[in-house]
């Protein structure tokens, strides 16, 4: 946590560390059941908006040491490439967000969209794995986030210009909206219908 927090030398190699941790039965290497352990990582060290600020300090180091020539090759430092430090962040995040039954909040999805999407810095490599993370982690978000994210972020994709994963990502987050705003239509529909038979 502390290399996370500060953002320091083993950053990766930590993540990695702590992924795998997770990933594989920590009641046999810890005395806390592995709910306990993810509650707290994320409500004592804020380890998700930990993960996601530092994910931003890794983007933009990358950047200005490559003045914006970001490939899938380029070293974060000698050990790990640019892609394997924000992978090491994404899956880590969505691990903890799976195993630990939690939704990501709004904002913190908002947050992650705006560095991996629609910031100046974010890479084509930044593009591709943001949307394919929103596209697999669409279930970690509740039906009101999913609609708000659509609203005020996938929504604002430019149509003409978007991958073949970029359209994969709108095509789903339109159809959770069409299907949300349905189900609320008829269930605003069926409650004054409801009212009107009581009268």
């Amino acid at each position: 946590m502390t290399d996370l927090q500060r953002n320091q030398g083993w950053l990766v190699s930590a993540l990695k560390h702590l992924y795998e941790l997770l990933l594989h039965n920590p009641t046999n290497t810890f005395k806390r059941s592995e709910l306990d352990l993810i509650s707290l990582l994320v409500n004592k060290h804020d380890v998700i908006s930990a993960l996601i600020q530092s994910l931003s300090t890794c983007q933009l180091h990358v950047w200005n040491k490559t003045h914006g020539h970001v490939t899938i090759e380029k070293s974060m430092d000698d050990r790990f490439t640019y892609e394997e430090s924000a992978k090491s962040h994404l899956d880590l995040l969505s691990l903890l967000l799976k195993k630990g039954y939690l939704y990501l909040i709004l904002k913190r999805g908002q947050e992650l969209w705006d560095i991996l999407i629609t910031n100046e810095k974010a890479s084509s490599l930044d593009h591709e794995l943001g949307l394919n993370w929103f596209i697999t982690c669409v279930d970690d978000f509740n039906r009101d986030s999913q609609l708000a994210l659509f609203e005020k972020r996938v929504s604002k994709l430019d149509l003409i210009n978007l991958s073949p994963k970029g359209f994969e990502c709108y095509k789903l987050y339109f159809a959770r909206y069409n299907l949300e705003r349905f189900r609320r239509t008829n269930s605003s529909s069926n409650d004054s219908n409801v009212s009107t038979l009581s009268n």
